[in-house]
């Protein structure tokens, strides 16, 4: 059986339409194609022709639409990655050097929407539940502990800012 991989924004959308406990990737997909998932995977739904497939000329499979208030954003459209990181580092210092991940998230919510910084679009809820700001400010994380401003060591959970991170927020906030 053949392999596909989906980025996170399908599956979130997949997992939308997904029946707990019941449904795979799979059979997400067969009823949006509107292949019946509990025949023969070969065979379509009376009155669907069954899908033939040729090697040389593969089929292309065209998603169902993402509502808008919730798909890909336009480029342009919500606050660039980089903004999230002076708020995160800067509330780190502010906590005492370290904090809870739902702390450090909603503190930088909380200074990007004084700011209004936060778009609408920023602020749309995504297929998978979350909020793309919020979700845009969770993986702030992995960016800062590659460039030594977070300690990649603290423990599950927590955000624990270092000599680097604090030297950074330092040279910007004189810039």
């Amino acid at each position: 059986m053949p392999t596909i991989e989906v980025d996170d924004e399908v599956f979130g959308f997949l997992q939308g339409k997904a029946k707990p406990f019941v449904d795979t990737p799979n059979s997400v997909l067969r009823r949006l194609l509107g292949f019946d998932s509990t025949v023969d995977p070969d065979v379509a739904l009376e009155g669907s022709p069954s899908p033939q497939l040729d090697a040389s000329n593969p089929p292309r499979i065209k998603a169902a639409p993402i509502p808008s208030a919730g798909g890909r954003a336009r480029r342009g459209s919500i606050l660039p990655e980089d903004a999230y990181w002076l708020p995160a580092l800067r509330y780190l210092i502010e906590a005492g050097g370290e904090a809870p991940t739902r702390e450090v998230v909603d503190a930088v919510g909380k200074e990007l929407d004084a700011q209004g910084r936060l778009s609408e679009v920023d602020k749309q809820q995504l297929p998978s539940g979350g909020i793309r700001w919020r979700t845009r400010a969770e993986f702030t994380r992995p960016h800062l502990v590659p460039m030594g401003y977070l300690d990649g060591d603290a423990p599950h959970g927590i955000w624990r800012i270092t000599e680097e991170g604090r030297q950074y927020v330092l040279k910007e906030s004189r810039s």
